[in-house]
């Protein structure tokens, strides 16, 4: 078990005797959350009048579907994940709810009514954000674990090492290549020998990058393999250096050099890596796929069933909302901006569907197709929680696949942690240099 994976563990131990002995606070601040989001679903209701199941459906959509992803966001960080998307997803729903209703209850000229549920609406997750705060154990070194985390890989299972896979050189290099092209090198493949038996100091090649693949186990790698690996590659290449058992320090240092920049990683049995300097761990921050699925709870098939349910459901109600106020004999002057609201949020509504279900929904009607015609069904859990074929690389099964996930509508969220977990990195190792020249 790595660092972080008992980190965890001591986490959600933690989090368990919190709740525990925080359980009232807790549910009076839900309590009083419902009731605030019910003032503001109130608000919605009436500000979108007409027909009353179109205002009732639309209300409810703007109420219950952050609460939901509040709720889940609180069972998230009960193992200790962050839950990023479910809580930006909450406070831009709830603070779009404070500018319709204010401007809706200002142009018909109840200003301090509006004000009053424009701030409910920012109450809501801000009460919520403080009255379901679990903190982090005091007992664990945080600074270290995450150190320790963005020195290594883990595998698409959630974090959990693959079964033992690599026993020889070939195997090495397969999944050598196979990191190649998951920090973006598509075209990386493994190079072979010449008929001499010499691979030119480079086992992996691509267009834009080489790698060398050192498999001893008992042997550190030396400065001359990785002085070989630079005078085999071509300008403008990257360098990436892949080793069982380690680096001297003569060849760590020379590869850190700017003029080299040779990223060296340590491979283990399972193809787990272990980054050893910035270069590697550059590569790992910046690979194309920028989440690690350990820093997400493993998706579950209701999940899946659930926000494919209501984003279809809201697909359908904004679009119908919109053309109703378009098909209206007599449409306000104030209703302009109401009209661009709602559209903008049935096309929002229809890309985040296609982005997160689309993929789900096509393995269904293949798996009714196949149900039809021969009477097998696969189960729901393949059809909305494996992730569809394409976000892995050719060849390779996805729960066995070593690397990062490559959901892209993640991706930006896994900007934003990459970035604040580099910024507390760069803190934590000037400190460490500083302490050391005292």
């Amino acid at each position: 078990m790595t660092l972080h994976e008992s980190a965890s563990a001591a986490q959600a131990r933690w989090a368990a005797g919190y709740i525990r002995q925080h359980r009232r606070r807790r549910r009076f601040t839900w309590i009083l959350a419902a009731a605030l989001a019910g003032c503001v679903g109130f608000g919605i209701f009436c500000a979108v009048g007409g027909v009353w199941w179109n205002a009732l459906l639309v209300s409810l959509f703007f109420t219950l579907v952050p609460l939901i992803c509040i709720q889940y966001a609180a069972e998230y960080s009960i193992d200790g994940f962050p839950a990023v998307a479910e809580w930006l997803t909450a406070w831009v729903i709830f603070l779009l709810d404070g500018a319709v209703l204010l401007g809706h209850y200002h142009d018909s000229g109840r200003l301090v009514y509006g004000v009053a549920q424009a701030s409910f609406a920012a109450g809501v997750p801000l009460l919520l954000a403080f009255g379901l705060r679990i903190p982090p154990d005091p007992s664990i070194d945080w600074d270290g674990v995450l150190v320790d985390f963005l020195s290594r890989a883990r595998t698409a299972r959630s974090g959990k090492a693959c079964p033992y896979r690599i026993s020889d050189y070939a195997q090495a290099e397969e999944m050598a290549a196979a990191w190649l092209r998951r920090f973006g090198y598509r075209d990386a493949a493994v190079s072979g020998k010449s008929s001499s038996g010499n691979d030119g100091g480079i086992d992996v090649r691509s267009a834009g990058a080489v790698a060398q693949v050192k498999y001893w186990l008992t042997t550190r790698v030396g400065l001359p393999e990785v002085q070989r690996l630079v005078g085999s590659s071509e300008p403008g290449q990257a360098r990436f250096f892949f080793a069982a058992s380690g680096y001297t320090g003569k060849a760590a240092t020379w590869a850190a050099s700017s003029d080299h920049k040779v990223a060296l990683f340590i491979i283990g049995a399972d193809g787990n890596l272990t980054a050893v300097n910035y270069w590697a761990k550059k590569a790992l921050w910046f690979a194309p796929s920028r989440m690690p699925s350990v820093l997400r709870k493993p998706r579950q098939a209701w999940h899946g069933a659930v926000s494919a349910v209501i984003l279809g459901l809201a697909t359908v109600v904004f679009l119908a909302a919109g053309i109703c106020l378009l098909a209206a004999p007599h449409v306000k002057s104030g209703s302009a901006g109401l009209i661009v609201i709602v559209m903008s949020l049935a096309i929002l509504s229809l890309l985040l569907f296609i982005l997160t279900s689309a993929a789900s929904l096509w393995k269904l009607l293949l798996a009714v197709k196949d149900y039809l015609r021969y009477r097998q069904w696969p189960g729901w859990r393949s059809i909305f929680a494996e992730p569809p074929r394409d976000y892995c690389d050719a060849g390779l099964p996805p729960d066995e696949f070593t690397g990062y996930c490559g959901l892209a509508p993640l991706r930006i969220f896994g900007m934003i942690i990459d970035l604040a977990s580099a910024i507390r990195l760069c803190r934590r190792m000037a400190a460490s240099r500083a302490a050391r020249h005292r």
